[in-house]
């Protein structure tokens, strides 16, 4: 259930109103930018009449797969460049991110599979597989289940997946559907459709332009929370 809420300074503040969620705010807030709208609590969602103003309360870093193999494999691994790439990039975020704060998450497909098992071989997580962060697949092909390769992740199905082509609209609606049941601390290896879709809803488009200027290079990774967004380890990768 959505609640009145204010946004200042990157606290959001909830109330039985606007009226009262304000006069939770300290003097000094109250006299600074205030943005107006709700919250939903259930999915950290915070919207306001303004799109620009729109995000999601949540912590992620988003992982892209490392160089792969084979382009004509819709289910391909990565390449011995792919697995140094994700090395370097796992030595980065266990310097510099509080792991143990995260929950990982990885795509089925074998190329985030791998990723993933390099880097929880680097910083040592539980990682769960979760099928809603998959890219939408130009041809439809079943996807094997690679429960019996990777035994050590938390799989949520033993069975196969049919997977089709999407429209647009139907991926944007199942990432969203995904971004909302995400807990409020996750780590997430998957593809350039879903990171970039990820960080649009998550964030305000705005926030998001300047870094998909740059691109999502294999192997790179994205940090997003209400305040910013910012590329990590991009240069050890390069």
């Amino acid at each position: 259930m959505k609640k009145a809420a204010l946004y200042v300074h990157g606290r959001i503040v909830v109330g039985f109103n606007h009226g009262d969620a304000f006069g939770k705010l300290t003097e000094i807030e109250q006299h600074e930018f205030i943005i107006s709208g709700f919250y939903d609590p259930k999915t950290e969602e915070f919207d306001s009449d303004s799109t620009s103003d729109h995000f999601y309360d949540k912590e992620m870093i988003l992982v892209r797969h490392a160089d792969i193999q084979d382009r004509s494999n819709p289910d391909t691994g990565i390449s011995e460049f792919g697995a140094q790439q994700i090395e370097k990039l796992g030595s980065f975020l266990l310097q510099s991110v509080k792991i143990k704060d995260y929950t990982f998450l990885t795509s089925p497909l074998l190329r985030c599979l791998q990723t993933a098992q390099i880097l929880h071989q680097k910083i040592d997580v539980p990682i769960e597989v979760c099928p809603g962060v998959m890219e939408t697949p130009e041809e439809s092909f079943c996807l094997k289940n690679h429960k019996d390769e990777f035994s050590n992740f938390d799989w949520p199905t033993s069975h196969n997946w049919d997977l089709t082509p999407e429209s647009p609209e139907v991926f944007l609606s199942r990432i969203r559907q995904t971004l909302q049941g995400l807990p409020h601390k996750a780590i997430i290896v998957t593809h350039f459709g879903t990171i970039f879709n990820l960080a649009r809803l998550a964030s305000c488009d705005n926030k998001a332009k300047e870094i998909f200027e740059q691109g999502i290079p294999p192997a790179s990774a994205i940090a997003i929370d209400k305040k910013k967004m910012e590329r990590l380890g991009y240069e050890d990768n390069s």
